[in-house]
């Protein structure tokens, strides 16, 4: 509910009117490209400042959507793509960004440059702290865990059963 003071950070692709008109700010990321960042209130004025004017009684998150994804003309909506991305990069940070106190850093253009070799981990670490990830996931979804418990032990069983009177020669597995 509104006037919560709750933060919500989700990724939604084409959400429905009813979700859409509970937010307060969007991030709209179009190829990995911020398209826009701000106000929901000020979607509408921002892409027709750019040249994109969204037709009456339409849904803001369906009208970005249709300018970067259409199926009839894929070429002028990836020319279309680039274009909204570059017009965000031309005015980014803007004043929305600054009265908010949004950090304002431009990373390098080498990744080399981001890249904190300090960081690195060799393959084992890794595979502990995946396995320790999933493990602690299946742990949390008591659903997910019954599930696959039944599924090893019910294969399990019927694996067993297969090959429980079988001779132990070659030719009796072909």
């Amino acid at each position: 509910q509104k006037g919560q003071k709750v933060t919500v950070i989700a990724s939604i692709h084409q959400p429905s009117s009813q979700v859409f008109r509970l937010f307060d700010r969007l991030h709209f990321l179009v190829d990995g490209r911020t398209a826009y960042f701000g106000a929901v209130a000020k979607l509408e004025s921002y892409f027709a400042s750019i040249g994109y004017t969204m037709p009456d009684h339409t849904m803001p998150a369906d009208f970005v959507m249709r300018l970067c994804i259409d199926p009839r003309d894929p070429e002028g909506a990836a020319s279309r793509r680039v274009a909204i991305s570059d017009a965000w990069d031309k005015q980014w940070p803007n004043e929305d960004a600054r009265a908010n106190g949004a950090p304002i850093q431009m990373l390098p253009k080498d990744k080399s440059e981001v890249f904190d070799s300090d960081r690195q981990t060799n393959w084992c670490m890794q595979l502990v702290h995946l396995t320790k990830r999933e493990v602690i996931m299946k742990v949390r979804s008591k659903a997910d865990l019954r599930s696959a418990l039944l599924r090893t032990l019910v294969l399990g069983v019927l694996f067993g059963l297969t090959f429980l009177q079988l001779e132990k020669t070659q030719s009796a597995l072909f």
